[in-house]
């Protein structure tokens, strides 16, 4: 019994004495905080048969704004690497929010990334990864739209930033290569979350600049067709294609281009970017805004595959042509 009326670090739930407990006898609500209390209390944090109830009154209570609650389910859940449900529930959540213009929680929105950041870090099997990496998409994507209209909160955006940032250092991965900003370009991204559906569509300019101003982000990942994030954007093709989407093509196009991508990657099928466009307008935009590195341009005119490179060039050279043109030559 002692325990019973021992304060709880948590404030998740509410200590009561014996008088509010009387008081409280008819609220389902109340008593439901009552009996998961005690069964934490009774199993301890770390026990695997604690989270199934608190991941369903988790969703409950993100369903009706209580945050407080639901992160606690979420936090709970992290002792078991379990936590997939709630982020995309919570994912969902903070969508209905910006569409609905309410008054957003960004303090909770930093704690949802910052666990599944957590989680992708931590986890071990590739499986996992690939269902995770897209609810870290949809929160990057909320996070996008909702930063700018905190842009006088210096500290705010420097929690996001720096998150972000160390979230693009680790380089994580889907099985079939694809980063997040592979996935934040790709038209054909598949979308789980059915508010993600409903109010958005990829690809996303406002996700890929967070990302790439964030820093930390490699532009010039390859997945494993050795296509960087520009072949998928070059790609992009509807039969009908709308001045807007134009739009967010060519601006996607200019944040690679800021941060010094390489032009001249050839992914597996030997196309380099310029070559996987499909609309004109795209392939014309292309030819305006590439730019080439002097060590680009060198390598493309020692790229002879008769030349025996590693007598003559540095290896750090030679490894860099082979990165940018695998297609042409083989390592010799």
């Amino acid at each position: 019994m002692y325990l019973r009326y021992k304060p709880l670090p948590m404030p998740s739930y509410r200590h009561r004495s014996n008088v509010k407990l009387k008081s409280i006898r008819h609220c389902s609500e109340a008593l439901q905080m009552e009996v998961l209390m005690m069964r934490e209390r009774i199993l301890g944090q770390r026990n695997p048969q604690l989270v199934y109830p608190l991941k369903h009154f988790g969703r409950i209570y993100a369903k009706q704004k209580w945050y407080t609650k639901s992160s606690h389910a979420l936090n709970i859940s992290e002792h078991d690497d379990n936590e997939d449900d709630i982020l995309l529930v919570l994912a969902g959540i903070f969508f209905e929010i910006i569409n609905h213009e309410e008054c957003f929680p960004f303090q909770v929105l930093h704690n949802v990334m910052l666990s599944a950041s957590k989680a992708l870090k931590r986890v071990i099997s590739q499986a996992k990864i690939d269902k995770n990496l897209p609810t870290m998409l949809y929160l990057v994507v909320i996070a996008s739209q909702v930063l700018n209209q905190i842009k006088d909160d210096v500290i705010v955006q420097k929690q996001f930033d720096s998150l972000i940032y160390t979230f693009n250092r680790m380089n994580i991965h889907t099985s079939n290569g694809d980063t997040l900003v592979h996935l934040a370009i790709n038209a054909h991204t598949k979308m789980d979350n059915h508010n993600v559906i409903l109010y958005y569509k990829f690809p996303s300019l406002s996700a890929v600049q967070l990302l790439t101003d964030c820093g930390g982000l490699n532009v010039n990942v390859l997945n494993v067709n050795r296509n960087i994030p520009l072949h998928l954007i070059a790609s992009y093709y509807r039969s009908i294609v709308p001045n807007k989407d134009i739009l967010i093509i060519k601006g996607i196009m200019q944040k690679p281009n800021e941060a010094n991508c390489h032009w001249d990657i050839a992914n597996r099928y030997n196309q380099i970017p310029l070559q996987c466009t499909r609309l004109r307008t795209i392939e014309l935009f292309i030819k305006d805004v590439m730019k080439f590195s002097l060590k680009c341009l060198v390598a493309r005119h020692i790229r002879n595959p008769k030349l025996k490179r590693y007598e003559y060039l540095s290896e750090r050279l030679c490894d860099f042509m082979i990165f940018t043109h695998a297609g042409y030559f083989q390592k010799k």
